[in-house]
């Protein structure tokens, strides 16, 4: 099980870099959002569920799979929300010249 939950965690580890990397790199907010929800949609599940595999009673595991649930439900909510906020207010995406 620790070896499961290790190698969860790198991978989840691995997404979220890429994220913070993207982040840095994207020019405008419409690419630093799909950066952004790369680290919502691989990184973040893939590190609770290698801790859900540490944890040692079964109380903390059902908090972990409801903060899941809780998760894959809000963070395409507040992604759209953010993106939509920004294409109201006239911000257009960066063209390359």
């Amino acid at each position: 099980m620790n070896i499961v939950a290790f190698i969860l965690l790198i991978f989840g580890a691995f997404f979220i870099l890429s994220s913070i990397i993207g982040l840095i790199r994207m020019p405008d907010i419409y690419t630093k959002s799909h950066a952004a929800t790369l680290a919502d949609s691989l990184g973040i599940p893939l590190c609770l569920i290698g801790l859900a595999f540490l944890q040692p009673n079964m109380l903390n595991i059902v908090k972990i799979i409801a903060i899941l649930i809780l998760f894959f439900i809000l963070s395409p909510t507040n992604s759209h929300a953010i993106i939509l906020a920004a294409w109201k207010s006239g911000l257009q995406p960066y063209k390359r010249k």
